[in-house]
Parts: C-alpha cells; structure tokens; sequence
C-alpha cells in the first residue's frame, strides 16, 4: 500500500513542475536532485541532450534547462503547437508544429537556424539517416 501511494504522490509532482531524478532502475529508489517550477506540464515532451530541452505543447513554449542544476537557461514562446515532433541530431534541435513548419534551433542558445514549411501538420517523430531528415505530416511521409 505504501508504495502506490508514494507513486501517485510522485505523479503529481511532475504535473506542477519537473523535477531531476537520480535512480537505480534496478531498484524502486528515486532521489530528487532538483524541481523547476515551470507551469502546467499535462502535455510535454522532455528530450536530454547537453540540456534537457521542454516542449510544452498545450501552451507553446519551449524551455531549456540544465540538466544537473534545473536552473532555465532560456525560454521561447512558440507560434504554433508542437505535438510528438521533437529531436536532436548534430547538435540542432528540429520541431515540426501544427501548420506545417519545420525548425531547426540552436539548443544552446534557442535561436532559430532556419525553417521550411511542409504542406501538412507534422503529427509524428522526425528521424535522420545519413543527413536526410524523415518526418510524418498530414497522411504523407517527406
């Protein structure tokens, strides 16, 4: 009993804020090592590259934090909703969002690099191979 109610206690946490755990995945300890305050997070992706990068897809923000401290680097407001359209690769972090943009940005700094558009929403991953980016939009694979 006492662990299911730890489980939910945890689950709400990370609803009000995100928090860096340190674990075993061997055992069922968890350590918090720090919680950022972000806001509501019911819709997030968190990718880890140098940092650990947010996207909060319900209210179009996206958010840099370090990953050993949780201290914000940056923040972004986003024109457009991101869904599952997130990654790092080389160094560059690429959205695709809700009108069909694709956007390379500078994880470091949060600047954008550049943008094309795609015809449809990206709903999907985006994956590379041998410098050719593949990503879902619409009812089209590019």
């Amino acid at each position: 009993m006492r662990k299911k109610i730890i489980s939910t206690i945890f689950i709400v946490l990370i609803i009000i804020s995100i928090s860096g755990m340190k674990c075993n995945p061997s055992e069922e300890s968890f350590v918090e090592v720090w919680r950022t305050d972000i806001g509501e997070c019911k819709k997030c992706n968190i990718i880890k590259g140098e940092k650990v990068i947010i996207v909060l897809s319900d209210y179009k923000k996206l958010i840099s934090l370090d990953h050993t401290t949780g201290e914000i680097l940056w923040k972004n407001e986003l024109e457009h909703s991101i869904y599952n359209s997130i990654t790092l690769h080389n160094r560059m972090l690429f959205l695709g969002d809700s009108e069909g943009n694709l956007t390379a940005i500078n994880p470091g700094t949060g600047k954008e690099k550049w943008s094309i558009k795609i015809d449809q929403a990206f709903q999907t991953g985006i994956t590379f191979h041998d410098n050719t980016i593949y990503c879902g939009a619409g009812y089209s694979i590019y």
